[in-house]
Formats: structure tokens, sequence, C-alpha cells
């Protein structure tokens, strides 16, 4: 957030690269990310790096383009990131656990990407609550 904020404040002293130059560090970031996951092992755990730089890169070039609702919803999420990641595994769990096979592959996925964002929201906004009190 601090970078957001300089960069918003003096965006001069900040240098977003050009759009070739994300993504090509998108596909690349991203590309070894992806091997690495696939072929696993050792180099699963080695896969932060790459990540990073593919993931920042896709970030900055939704940043770039500048569509109003689509950073809206970025800046959003990242409000409840924190809660997505905690809570994620717990509602893939039990969905798999009661309607693994029930919809086609990419359908179930779809319902899991909504359902637990939905859950996301709701668990920041009740943290958010007891925080105040």
């Amino acid at each position: 957030m601090w970078l957001a904020k300089v960069y918003f404040e003096h965006p001069e002293k900040i240098k977003i690269p050009s759009f070739g130059m994300l993504f090509v560090a998108m596909l690349v970031g991203l590309g070894l990310t992806g091997v690495a996951g696939f072929v696993g092992g050792i180099w699963k755990s080695y896969n932060d790096i790459p990540s990073l730089i593919g993931y920042m890169s896709m970030a900055l070039i939704i940043y770039k383009v500048g569509i109003k609702w689509c950073n809206r919803f970025f800046e959003y999420t990242n409000k409840v990131s924190y809660e997505w990641y905690l809570i994620h595994i717990l509602i893939f769990s039990i969905y798999f656990k009661f309607a693994r096979g029930v919809l086609p592959f990419y359908l179930d996925w779809v319902i899991l990407m909504i359902a637990s964002y939905g859950v996301a929201i709701r668990y920041h906004k009740i943290i958010s609550k007891l925080c105040r009190m």
C-alpha cells in the first residue's frame, strides 16, 4: 500500500515498465510457475519468485489498461485477499466432500471461486465489526 500511495502522490518517482516488457515478464513468470507446479517436487518449492514476477506483471497490465470498474474490483479484492486466502481451502474441502462429480469440472471451479469470494467478503465484514468493538 505504501508503494501505491507514493505512486499516486508522485507518479514520476516510480517508472512502470512498458506494456511489452510487462507482457513478456508475465508470460515467463506464469509459465515458469505452471511448469514448476506441473513438474512438482523440488521445483514446486521454488516457484515463489516466478509467481511474484508473473502476477505482479499481470496486475500492472490490468492497472495500465485503466478500466475503472476492473481496477476497483482488484482494489476491493485486495482488501479481502487475506480472508480469501484463509477461507478458500475450507470452502473447497466442504464443496468437494459433498458435491464432487455432480457438476462438470469447470462449473465446479466457477462455483468455488464465487462461493469462496463471497464467504471471504462476509468473513472480512465480521472481523471488521469485531475489531471495532
